[in-house]
């Protein structure tokens, strides 16, 4: 209707204040997951006004915690998956059923853990812009590759939140001095390191 609306009815309690929202996924008709930049990941109905939090305490971890409090993506895949990327926590899979996340950070093999931008490509493999490069996932064998300035990808610094996917099935990610843009399918993978 053109209002700013910012405080939403929670059943059993006062009305929530999503605060610093950074990006926002409908995961069904009316349910909505919220990543926000301090705050974690909220789960909000609004038919039934039921809210669940998502968040990092500090010294402590179990799967239903979210890795890092800034979520800057929030993806579905072409199998429903969901995926949050977080802002110095990595990458994350996300069951909504369970609450539980199942973490992929520099440690398992990804670029950077400041996630920029998660998009999927025509072959059902995930792209995710780190501040430092990019990132190829294969969910189905969970693996890897990594390109970066080393590789040619001349972004000094990726931006959060703006990556997409063309109808040509090319990819755009932009970063703070300018856009690359690349055909996923036609990056050859070289098995002799220098």
């Amino acid at each position: 209707d053109g209002h700013v609306k910012n405080n939403f009815p929670v059943s059993g309690r006062k009305a929530q204040l999503f605060a610093n929202v950074r990006c926002i996924l409908e995961i069904e008709t009316n349910r909505y997951l919220i990543g926000t930049r301090t705050e974690g990941l909220y789960d909000y109905n609004t038919r039934t006004e039921e809210l669940i939090q998502y968040k990092r305490e500090a010294d402590t971890y179990h799967l239903r915690q979210i890795p890092d409090n800034y979520v800057s993506a929030i993806f579905e895949d072409h199998s429903g998956s969901i995926w949050i990327g977080t802002f110095g926590g990595g990458i994350s899979y996300f069951d909504p059923e369970t609450g539980q996340f199942s973490t992929y950070n520099k440690k398992k093999g990804l670029l950077d853990d400041n996630v920029c931008s998660i998009v999927e490509d025509k072959n059902n493999q995930l792209w995710i812009s780190t501040i430092y490069g990019i990132s190829n996932f294969d969910p189905e064998k969970q693996t890897f590759t990594n390109y970066s300035y080393d590789n040619g990808i001349k972004i000094n610094e990726f931006t959060p939140h703006a990556g997409t996917m063309l109808n040509d099935g090319r990819i755009v990610f932009s970063g703070n001095n300018g856009f690359i843009t690349f055909d996923p399918t036609q990056i050859q993978s070289n098995p002799y390191l220098p």
